[in-house]
Order: structure tokens, then sequence, then C-alpha cells
């Protein structure tokens, strides 16, 4: 001891080298590491979660901090002499603890450079996870559009209820067609007429129509620009032009045009732009049907409109469509909302439905039943005739 009652730093560091000396005999060159004292540390649970991590990392960098902080007491003596063995044991130990402390310092800086680099990986694995959900959500949007994997085959058809997918790729229910109400309007009216009658399909592709009939028992001829990938013992694909085919006059004993007649002319389906278009295809299936012979047609209705996919009908521009025909019943739906449709209304609450600017959804349809007069006459030119593929 000092005279002043202070510990000798000498005696302080002989007892400690002494200690390291004892301790290091002790231990086995190749004896098994001993297990780390308890730290409180709990990897994470999360491969994306590192807040404990992060924890951990915190409390080790403070304790690296703290190394060699000396701790003040209370002013007086007593303090300053304690204060003065401790920094004499601090620097009479840096041959011992200057390796350690570097190899501390060493794996503290690790430590960070890894957050830092899990950090960074964990946010380019989130924008890559987005990527990738977008990539996903497009490609399932394709396969149910007309411009995807189905389509490409022939396969897409177009059916009353829509579906679309959500960020994470969960498919939901997006909107209702008019087709929900054209469909089942269309099989009551066919099922008056006799089996094995033979039925015009003007516009067959994205259907499933022409198929049903013909495994209900009726003749059915499907015409088309697009190819039909379906077939059946009682279907006929013809691909071609309606305004100009090459069959026969007042051979069919119904025709049926849905959602079909609209489109013509505008060039979306690949057609050549034509404003005569629907005049020709109607004189065309005028001249097909037999005499006396119905078509059952549906086509958007509202306020007169022309999209870059169809038109949109009014009263006046239906009846003239179907002036050359014998009208029958006219019938009209309406669009509540974007999933639910109401049948019947009356025209003059289908009159005033105005189309959907985004999307250029009708907000009424009309479904009509006309025929053919027995004493129709044909067009004076008769239509050029194409051949089918």
């Amino acid at each position: 001891m000092a005279s002043n009652g202070a510990p000798n730093p000498k005696e302080v560091i002989a007892a400690i080298r002494e200690r390291v000396r004892a301790r290091h005999a002790a231990e086995p060159e190749h004896s098994t590491p001993r297990p780390p004292a308890a730290t409180g540390f709990t990897p994470p649970t999360s491969a994306y979660d590192l807040r404990e991590l992060q924890a951990n990392l915190a409390a080790c960098n403070a304790l690296h901090n703290a190394v060699g902080t000396l701790n003040p007491r209370s002013t007086g003596l007593h303090n300053q002499a304690l204060q003065l063995v401790k920094k004499v044991m601090r620097r009479s130990l840096t041959w011992y603890t200057r390796p350690l402390h570097e190899f501390h310092g060493a794996v503290t800086r690790t430590l960070n450079e890894t957050n830092r680099a899990l950090e960074q990986l964990r946010a380019e694995l989130a924008d890559l996870r987005s990527q990738v959900e977008r990539v996903e959500r497009d490609l399932l949007r394709s396969v149910d559009t007309g411009r995807g994997a189905k389509a490409k085959s022939g396969l897409y058809f177009n059916e009353p209820v829509m579906v679309d997918y959500d960020n994470h790729g969960r498919a939901y229910w997006a909107a209702t067609s008019e087709r929900i109400v054209e469909r089942s309007w269309l099989f009551r009216q066919i099922a008056a007429l006799p089996a094995g009658v033979r039925i015009l399909d003007v516009g067959s592709s994205e259907s499933l129509v022409s198929l049903e009939l013909a495994s209900s028992g009726f003749k059915v001829v499907g015409v088309d620009i697009r190819d039909y990938p379906l077939h059946h013992p009682n279907l006929q694909f013809l691909r071609a032009d309606i305004c100009h085919t090459n069959l026969a006059t007042s051979t069919f004993d119904a025709a049926i045009a849905l959602s079909t007649i609209e489109h013509f002319g505008l060039g979306f389906y690949g057609d050549s732009p034509d404003d005569n278009a629907t005049e020709l295809a109607m004189q065309e299936i005028l001249r097909l049907l037999k005499p006396g012979a119905p078509l059952f047609l549906t086509a958007p209705f509202g306020r007169s409109a022309v999209t870059p996919q169809h038109r949109i009908f009014d009263s006046e521009s239906l009846r003239s469509l179907l002036r050359a025909f014998q009208l029958e019943k006219l019938e009209f739906g309406k669009r509540l909302d974007g999933k639910t449709w109401d049948f019947p209304v009356s025209e003059s609450d289908a009159t005033g439905q105005t189309h959907d600017p985004a999307t250029f959804f009708a907000g009424a349809v009309a479904l009509v039943i006309c025929r053919k007069p027995a004493d129709a006459s044909l067009p004076a030119v008769p239509p050029r005739h194409g051949s089918a593929d």
C-alpha cells in the first residue's frame, strides 16, 4: 500500500500479470472453448426483422465506446488518487488490452458494416418483391384479357364476370358486362326453335355460344375474321368478313349477332376501317337468312357515341340499323353499377344511359328479335364474295 492508503500501482499490476499467467497455464492448448457469457442476445426470429439485431448492436457499440472510461467519484484527495491509479493501470495494461481492444473494435465495425449491408439488402429485396408482384399481376391480368396467352391461342372467351388481380396477385370480381343479360336472354329465345335447325353465329370468336348451341343439337356456322379454336360435329367455322361471305343465299333458319354488329368497320379487332361496314353486314345477314327467319341481335344502347371499341346506338340509329327487317320484339337491360345489371327496363330508362369514358362500357343494352320479311328484296348489287381461310 502507498503511504496515503491508496493501492500501490506496481503491486496491482504485478498481481494482474500473475493472474493472467495462472489462467493461461490452467487452460490446455486444445481445450474445448468455454461457452460465451450470457449477454441477453436473442437471434432475430424473422429474416426480415432486424430490430432485435440492431438493439444488440447498439448495446455492443455502447460497451465498445465505454472501454477505458474512468468512472468519476466524489471530488477529493481519495478520488484523485483512485483516478491516478486507474490511469496508470490502463496505460500499464496497454500491452495486454490493445490487441483485445483492436479485436473488439474490428468485430464491432464488422457488425456495423454487416447491419448496413443487411439494411441495403432488405431494401433491395423489398424493391424486387414489388417488381415481382407487379410483373405477376400483369401476367395474371394478361391471361384473362384479349391480349394475353389465351388470346394468342384463340382461347380467350369474353365471359360476363370480369376478374382482376390486386397488388398481391389475389383474384377479385372486378366488373360484370352486359353478357350477363344477353346470354340468358338469347338461350330463352333459341329454346323455341326446333332442334337441328341451321343457325348463323356472326362474330363467334371470344364466345362459347357456337359451341353451346352445337352441343345442344343445333347446326351452327360461326363466322369471324379471327380464328375459332373449338370443335364439334355440329359446328362449322368460316373465317371470313361477314360483309362479304361465299355462303349460299337463304340457307339459315336463324342468325345471331351477340354484341357484334357495333364493332364492324372500326378496326379494333383487325378489320379494315369502313363507315359502311355495319350496313353491309346487315345486308349480308339478310341475304343469308331464309324468308321469315329470325335474327337475334344485341348491341350497346344509350346516348349515341362512337368509342375506339364500338358504337353505342340510340333509339333512332338502332331502328335505322334494323329497317330492312321486320321488328318483332325490342327489350332493354340497364347497368345499375359496375357489377349489377337489371332486365328488363323501359326504352326511356335505357335511353338516358351513358357509357363509361374510361372503360367504354355501355350503360344499357338493346336486345332485338327481328325477322327477314317473307317478300324481302335483296340488294341490287350483290355483295362481293370472299374465300374462307
